[in-house]
């Protein structure tokens, strides 16, 4: 069972991830610029998404930036949403690894995590990224361990591809090979009820 963890170890392992993440980000926007000459916070399709564009093709987001006055990632706000959702991602990642796999492996998987240079570059930034990297999480997530509801998930899908409008052929695709899956074992009712709850 997934959940079958010693709490104490995956509380020490998450302390463990944010803290090492913390410094490493923290070091990496101090030298940024002086590697690549540019920010650490330059977005150049942040612009596409200003001023409450909700014609935008990621509407959501342009809401969200909207709504807390963000114009610049490099804000405070926007690096700690950044962060905090980058983290979720990592962790619900880091979750199901340990779930199957030994303490040691998973120590080494979260050291991994959290000073990986591709993902530090923009484990700050607030991007519609972001997004679609939940959406793997959560799809991940899903195969391990069914959400709390259908409506959940339905609720989730729908935020992330206001969100990221590239994750709705994925989370699509997904849903469809589960209702296919089940129309060919027979189970025609239930291929059908899901498809309309959102259950894949």
């Amino acid at each position: 069972n997934i959940y079958e963890m010693n709490i104490s170890f995956e509380t020490k392992l998450v302390a463990f991830y944010l803290i090492i993440k913390f410094i490493f980000i923290a070091i990496l926007i101090s030298v940024f610029d002086l590697i690549f000459l540019q920010s650490y916070f330059n977005y150049s399709d942040l612009s596409d998404n200003l001023d409450f564009n909700i014609r935008s093709h990621n509407g959501l987001f342009s809401a969200v930036l909207s709504v807390f006055s963000i114009d610049d990632i490099s804000k405070p706000i926007a690096i700690f949403v950044a962060f905090l959702l980058n983290s979720l991602k990592d962790l619900i990642i880091l979750f199901i690894a340990t779930s199957v796999t030994s303490k040691r492996v998973a120590v080494i998987f979260c050291i991994f995590l959290a000073m990986h240079p591709y993902l530090a570059i923009y484990h700050a930034k607030l991007t519609t990224d972001i997004f679609a990297g939940l959406a793997v999480a959560c799809l991940l997530f899903k195969i391990f361990r069914k959400f709390v509801s259908p409506w959940t998930e339905l609720a989730i899908v729908f935020l992330l591809s206001g969100l990221r409008n590239s994750t709705i052929p994925m989370l699509g695709v997904f849903s469809a090979i589960h209702v296919i899956r089940q129309f060919l074992a027979g189970n025609v009712k239930n291929s059908i009820i899901d498809f309309m709850c959102g259950r894949s």
